[in-house]
């Protein structure tokens, strides 16, 4: 028996005592919270890339540490705060007339417009500081980033936001020129072929399309600027590009008003006393004959006929009342609106195939105010001032609404 228990107490294994097993279980935790430490640090140093000179406008700066990060996929992208202090431009957090400091979005102050930013998107917008009509929305490639608080935008990206010229030829500089610094760059040589280059706000904007906007014997054209070829005859009095469409708004020398392509093909005859956009989404043009207005839609064609007065109703600041054109649907029945006026009366037609909603005969005023915040729509009559839910009510009972 002795031996035997002998033998049985030799051949059974000793049990780990708790404390070597929670020491075993430390080293393990210390291990993998090692792993995820250098990963951390690996995945935070792919993230900066080496020093690059930034040159604005001939004038070289090194940019400090975290200026510049990049993805996975080795896209580099640039602080847009720190871009817009080197070429002297205005960064705000937020979103343009929202008072907030929001740092996942900004703004920014060219001087000229102001274009707005949010961060994991690649929507931006675009308008100015005095701008009655609605934003300009445009797509990047890239998405903005986040990273330490800071707003990074895409390198390849920076010309179609900024309306700048960026240059990215040599891997060690990133060289931006303002429209300003290429207006100087081109002039000089123009001079030669007796071309005046342009200095209108929206024309310059051409440039990062890759176009010259100029004028020679008081017409207008377009150039290449790599070879000063002509790309849009120099036959226009007058020509202004419009950023949102890539296209020109031009006149003749009968004052006649079309569209044409970048590559100078018609898109809408040069055929109007008048012609201008007056909303981006959707997009609408007012265009004129023989002092009367209508609506022509993005594709040319009209959605009204020319018989209007006027088309929306004016910004008035003095009583608050801002530029007024396509009324949301306030019942959930009757779809989005425009506002017309005739024979000084206003009226609605339904902006999905211009028909008449509401006729130009009893209202005075139909225009919309910002009251606490929020937006209101008002309609004025010799009698009254009705919300525009009540007026639309009250016609309703009074008079036939065609459909």
């Amino acid at each position: 028996m002795d031996l035997l228990n002998q033998n049985q107490s030799y051949n059974s294994k000793p049990e780990k005592s708790s404390g070597s097993k929670m020491i075993t279980a430390l080293i393990i935790i210390c291990v993998i919270l090692l792993v995820i430490v250098l990963s951390l640090m690996f995945y935070l140093k792919s993230l900066q890339v080496p020093k690059r000179i930034l040159d604005i406008n001939g004038t070289q700066m090194e940019m400090a540490q975290g200026v510049m990060i990049s993805d996975n996929s080795g896209n580099e992208y640039i602080s847009l705060k720190d871009l817009s202090d080197a070429i002297g431009y205005k960064y705000n957090n937020g979103a343009f007339r929202e008072y907030e400091e929001d740092k996942k979005k900004c703004y920014i102050d060219n001087n000229v417009e102001i274009i707005g930013f949010t961060v994991n998107s690649s929507k931006i917008y675009k308008t100015t500081e005095n701008s009655e009509i609605d934003y300009e929305y445009y797509k990047l490639n890239h998405n903005i980033l986040m990273y330490q608080d800071k707003l990074y935008i895409a390198v390849a990206d920076i010309t179609k936001a900024l309306n700048v010229m960026c240059d990215t030829t040599n891997p060690a500089i990133i060289a931006i020129k303002t429209p300003e610094s290429t207006i100087k760059a081109h002039t000089e040589e123009l001079k030669k072929s007796n071309y005046t280059l342009t200095t209108d706000e929206n024309n310059l904007k051409a440039m990062s399309y890759g176009m010259l906007v100029v004028s020679r014997d008081d017409l207008w054209g377009a150039l290449n600027p790599t070879n000063y070829q002509e790309v849009i005859g120099n036959k226009y009095k007058t020509i202004e590009f419009d950023e949102y469409t890539e296209t020109y708004i031009v006149s003749n020398e009968r004052g006649q008003y079309g569209i044409i392509t970048t590559d100078g093909s018609v898109k809408v005859a040069l055929k109007y006393d008048s012609l201008k956009v007056i909303n981006h989404e959707p997009l609408l043009y007012e265009v004129s004959k023989d002092k009367k207005y209508g609506i022509m839609k993005k594709d040319g064609t009209m959605l009204t006929e020319i018989e209007y007065d006027r088309i929306g109703y004016m910004a008035d600041s003095k009583n608050k009342i801002n530029y007024s054109l396509i009324v949301p649907d306030l019942d959930g029945k009757t779809g989005r609106t425009v506002i017309v006026c005739k024979d000084n009366k206003y009226g609605l037609i339904y902006l999905s195939n211009g028909k008449t909603f509401i006729k130009c005969e009893s209202a005075d005023k139909i225009y919309e105010v910002e009251e606490l915040g929020e937006l209101k729509y008002k309609a004025e009559t010799e009698e009254k001032t009705y919300s525009l839910e009540e007026f639309i009510r009250y016609v309703k009972t009074t008079t036939v609404v065609t459909n």
